[in-house]
């Protein structure tokens, strides 16, 4: 999708702040998942080994949101929308999401063996689980892990039959139980038309539930007094308890991390995974607490969890970098992740071609100074909204994880907002002032005075996975109320 023009982009965020209806759930767990196994290098779908797959990651019916997926040079694909310091395009540990419908009983996902990947899966709209599913061993081998929705039950159902003998002493209104064929269920006709007491025409009632077919049907009973009627000529249907067609996201983070693709048996369909065209889409741009640090699971990012409560899930984005902020360079990984407002992170932004951007840094700009924290904040702002018309923007923070929470820094990135002069295009929300992390404790040293001794990790720099949902409801109520505004509903 390219830019879009503006009175369309601001209208798709109008059309949504007038059906919203308040903030909802995060996606609920199946309650019959599917069994994952991690396996080696070969399929138990089919024939395939060495992370050979039916459908490859770039296969059309595959499509990827999060990252741009490319080939790496050897037929496997990698997350490349989050440029570093050498201009090289990573996926850093912000989440690709690869989806498509399918009608197979059991799948495979074939991955990359490498240290801190982690994966995992919603189905319907509801999580597999909400804990890692596979542990790879860093080998750089494929493997492939198996999703498997159960063994597949056939039962067919009789559609359509024909009279073939019309027997004698019917009467319309009559219904005929079916013999034939080995059914749990057996099929039931009844009769709409008769001649001289002979059947001249039947409708199906009852289509019953078979394990065998058969191609003729005698009479089994009958609730009035004819007799002699055969049937021939039957159309089947069939059910299935397992192939059935089923929406799939694949959640994949970890920086060494890459997809060979899906594998399905020669019978099963895969088709494109439709996304509402109208829905807006939103964007976060952060540092290591939008990325995911010590997440309990993929997906559990505070950015997919907001837009699952947003109802905007389909349509949202991550594209962090850790240590990062507004005006400060990670130096701390090679290659270093730019700054915000580098060139390279700021064409990153663009590319994204949001409806809605939330930008939410946490400390990592706090040694920078205000007034060029403030610049920064408006540099990057401009350029975005230059590029990309009607585009709103979101400021959250800077989250405040260690210690007691300054003003200086929010200062700063809330005076940035402010001199872009629109309020229903930049919004601030102050997260520090409104005291969303309160204390100074963590959750191996409680200090009550504060809920940090239960949302702070025992690194005491990163949220834990407690933490991380409960800032992404706050956010959510607080982001949702902030678009409404902004559009004048």
């Amino acid at each position: 999708m390219g830019i879009l023009d503006a009175p369309f982009r601001e209208s798709r965020v109008q059309r949504w702040a007038r059906r919203f209806d308040g903030v909802g759930s995060r996606y609920p767990v199946m309650a019959s998942p599917p069994t994952v196994t991690m396996q080696g290098n070969a399929s138990t779908i089919n024939a395939n080994t060495a992370g050979n797959v039916s459908h490859r990651f770039d296969n059309d019916a595959l499509t990827h949101i999060g990252n741009a997926v490319i080939n790496d040079g050897t037929n496997r694909g990698v997350g490349s929308s989050i440029t570093f310091a050498d201009s090289s395009k990573q996926a850093s540990n912000s989440p690709i999401r690869t989806r498509f419908v399918t009608d197979a009983p059991a799948f495979e996902a074939v991955f990359r063996g490498t240290q801190f990947a982690a994966v995992s899966a919603i189905v319907d709209g509801e999580y597999i689980a909400r804990a890692r599913l596979a542990v790879f061993p860093n080998d750089g081998n494929p493997h492939y892990v198996k999703f498997d929705f159960g063994t597949n039950t056939r039962t067919y159902t009789l559609a359509q039959v024909s009279k073939n003998a019309g027997g004698s002493g019917y009467a319309v209104g009559d219904q005929i139980t079916l013999a034939g064929g080995t059914f749990s269920t057996a099929a039931v006709v009844t009769v709409i038309q008769v001649s001289s007491g002979a059947i001249s025409a039947i409708e199906v009632s009852n289509q019953g539930a078979y394990s065998v077919s058969t191609t003729t049907f005698t009479q089994g009973s009958t609730t009035g007094s004819g007799t002699g009627a055969t049937f021939n000529g039957p159309v089947w249907s069939a059910q299935f308890t397992q192939r059935k067609m089923r929406r799939i996201e694949l959640i994949w983070h970890g920086s060494g991390q890459k997809l060979y693709g899906i594998n399905v048996d020669n019978q099963s369909t895969v088709l494109p995974y439709a996304v509402p065209a109208l829905a807006p889409k939103i964007a976060f741009v952060g540092d290591s607490i939008t990325n995911g640090t010590y997440l309990d699971y993929a997906g559990a990012h505070i950015g997919l969890s907001i837009g699952q409560r947003l109802g905007l899930a389909d349509r949202a984005e991550i594209n962090a970098i850790g240590g990062s902020g507004w005006a400060t360079v990670n130096t701390t990984v090679t290659p270093n992740g730019p700054a915000w407002n580098d060139a390279k992170r700021v064409a990153d932004f663009i590319a994204l071609d949001a409806d809605i951007y939330v930008w939410w840094g946490s400390q990592n700009d706090a040694a920078a100074g205000s007034s060029v924290v403030t610049a920064a904040v408006q540099s990057v702002l401009s350029q975005v909204s230059a590029a990309v018309p009607k585009a709103i923007h979101i400021g959250l923070g800077p989250i405040n994880v260690s210690g007691t929470p300054g003003t200086d820094l929010s200062t700063a990135v809330g005076a940035g907002f402010a001199a872009m002069g629109n309020a229903s295009r930049f919004r601030y929300i102050d997260s520090t002032a409104e005291n969303w992390l309160s204390g100074t404790g963590k959750v191996t040293g409680e200090t009550t005075t504060g809920n940090k001794d239960f949302y702070l990790s025992s690194d005491n720099a990163h949220p834990d996975q407690a933490g991380l949902d409960y800032l992404a409801y706050q956010a959510s109520v607080r982001i949702a109320d902030t678009i409404c505004q902004m559009v004048g509903t």
